[in-house]
């Protein structure tokens, strides 16, 4: 068991063409749905696989995360470039789930959470350092921590050929 889980650290971790034929054909195995020609980079955390569909021509680069934590899982469709850390995560089991759409592009430091939905839709531009939380904490009661009152969940989706521009912050309030 070391060994394997060393040899597949060196495979995650390297950025040799041999390293991302063996990371391909790792993860059409394990994944919900793989599509042709697709690109995983190094240091790729991908956590429940089993729930992480992804279409055809699609790049994620270096050091992405996606975490989809329940059957609603992650969907990226065809033509989709998702840049170096991007951190996907559904955030709950039960009703979280993250569609992305065809042809759209997610830009380095990028963050989607899909507490209750988030769908992306077709051609969008998401620049770097987007922060789109669908999620507000209640504070209401002063008696009682502000982690122990809960929050308010909204889906969120993004239209078709959007553009939402660098640094930007989206939350439900």
């Amino acid at each position: 068991d070391a060994k394997e889980d060393f040899y597949k650290t060196i495979i995650m971790m390297s950025d040799s063409e041999y390293a991302k034929e063996v990371r391909t054909t790792y993860y059409k195995k394990v994944l919900k749905h793989m599509g042709e020609n697709v690109s995983i980079g190094k240091n790729v955390k991908i956590v429940n696989p089993q729930y992480v569909s992804i279409g055809n021509n699609v790049e994620i680069m270096d050091d992405v995360t996606i975490i989809a934590r329940g059957k609603g899982g992650i969907t990226i469709s065809d033509n989709v470039m998702i840049c170096e850390r991007v951190y996907l995560d559904t955030q709950t089991e039960e009703w979280g789930y993250i569609n992305i759409g065809e042809g759209s592009y997610l830009s380095t430091g990028t963050m989607l959470f899909g507490h209750v939905g988030l769908e992306i839709g077709s051609n969008v531009l998401l620049a770097q350092s987007i922060n789109l939380t669908p999620y507000s904490h209640i504070f209401d009661d002063e008696e009682k921590l502000i982690k122990v009152q809960g929050g308010h969940m909204q889906k969120v989706v993004i239209g078709d050929d959007v553009y939402v521009g660098m640094g930007t912050k989206i939350m439900y309030s």
